[in-house]
């Protein structure tokens, strides 16, 4: 049973992780006139980019701490570049062998996945007739 005023861990988080791939989405439409795919991939990657930073100085000042496994759920919902970003820019996850696989297989489905889209929308033409 919760704590009455005791708040999930990934509360914090996550709405972080939410606001920030709104305002970019937001950016990216209105500024740039950017295509929606492209925004969209960019904001989630960047937010992720930034919640791995925001866990990084959580770790540094003993602040409370961004679950690992929010980390990654982010990561897999589209932005393992961002996530492999983070890591190595803020040095934060980089000893965690178990982390760098699963991001470096989640960045090739990615890729894989917007390779597809990309081929289904005829934006190109990698041959697959399916």
């Amino acid at each position: 049973m919760k704590r009455r005023g005791h708040r999930s861990p990934y509360t914090f988080g996550s709405l972080v992780w939410l606001a920030l791939v709104a305002a970019f989405c937001l950016l990216g439409i209105l500024q740039f006139h950017w295509p929606w795919l492209v925004v969209a991939l960019a904001s989630v990657n960047l937010a992720t980019f930034l919640l791995y930073g925001i866990d990084k100085a959580a770790a540094i000042f003993n602040w409370p701490r961004v679950p690992e496994r929010l980390l990654w759920l982010v990561a897999f919902l589209g932005s393992p570049l961002g996530a492999l970003g983070g890591m190595y820019i803020f040095h934060h996850k980089v000893s965690k062998g178990s982390f760098q696989f699963g991001l470096a297989v989640s960045l090739f489905c990615e890729i894989a996945i917007v390779l597809f889209v990309l081929d289904r929308l005829g934006v190109i033409n990698l041959g697959l007739n399916f």
